[in-house]
């Protein structure tokens, strides 16, 4: 059996006594990080981002992670992301604490302020295994060419694959092994509001050739165990994600 003391959505909430010791599954994503506008035919984005996200009283999440876009027409473009996730906390068992993902998705421009997006993704931590996940959301944005506010839900749904077993056991409270459990399959909440700002000369299309973005984000994740280790169902995290893309045409 191998100890770890959380995987990514460990961000342990202080429940009067303790601190949240469930293993959840976590998005393939940390967060969308994007406004409605899609790249024009033929464009390509190459971006970098990161952040982190942390309950009340318990450990950081940093996130760190890369993305490709695609436009596939001038209404359409395919987004490719990839990422890593570290928790940030001693532990009762020395373990990898990071998880890695994949998502391959979709992003469609509904209106020139609206667009939904749709991916499939894939991870894994070296700890309790591989996991996957589906999402889909709406992004509503007012596009101008300044400084674009944005806002965004999101759904998703995250499963381990024959996940191994976790230690969630508290350093000064609890032995390796006292505390264990499989990750289980969650369903995940999230909102994020935040802008884009563009920069740099203008490309073919119109466009500036960069953007910077940040966005504040708020994630639930739902698991529906009941009472299994604690009462508690699930868990909030908020925190921040902040990236820089070129587009190319």
């Amino acid at each position: 059996m191998r100890y770890i003391h959380s995987s990514l959505f460990l961000l342990a909430a202080t429940l009067g006594v303790g601190c949240f010791q469930r293993p959840m599954t976590p998005p393939t994503t940390a967060s969308l990080l994007t406004t409605a506008e899609t790249l024009a035919d033929g464009e390509l984005s190459v971006g970098l981002n990161g952040g982190a996200q942390g309950a009340v009283f318990g450990p950081a999440v940093a996130t760190a992670g890369g993305r490709l876009r695609f436009g596939a027409t001038d209404d359409l473009e395919l987004v490719f992301d990839g990422g890593a996730y570290v928790v940030g906390e001693e532990s009762v068992a020395d373990e990898h604490r990071g998880l890695y993902t994949a998502r391959l998705g979709l992003k469609y421009r509904l209106h020139e302020h609206f667009a939904a997006i749709g991916g499939l993704g894939a991870g894994i931590a070296p700890t309790f295994g591989f996991f996957g996940g589906i999402d889909g959301g709406l992004v509503a944005a007012y596009e101008n060419p300044y400084a674009i506010p944005f806002v965004a839900a999101r759904l998703s749904f995250n499963a381990p694959v024959n996940a191994r077993e976790v230690d969630t056991g508290q350093p000064a409270e609890d032995a390796p092994g006292d505390v264990v459990a499989a990750p289980a399959r969650t369903l995940g909440a999230s909102a994020e509001t935040g802008v884009r700002i563009p920069f740099g000369p203008r490309i073919a299309s119109g466009k500036r050739m960069g953007n910077l973005l940040g966005a504040l984000v708020l994630t639930h994740l739902y698991d529906g165990r009941g009472g299994l280790i604690e009462e508690a169902n699930g868990i909030t995290a908020i925190g921040g994600n902040f990236g820089i893309e070129l587009v190319f045409d």
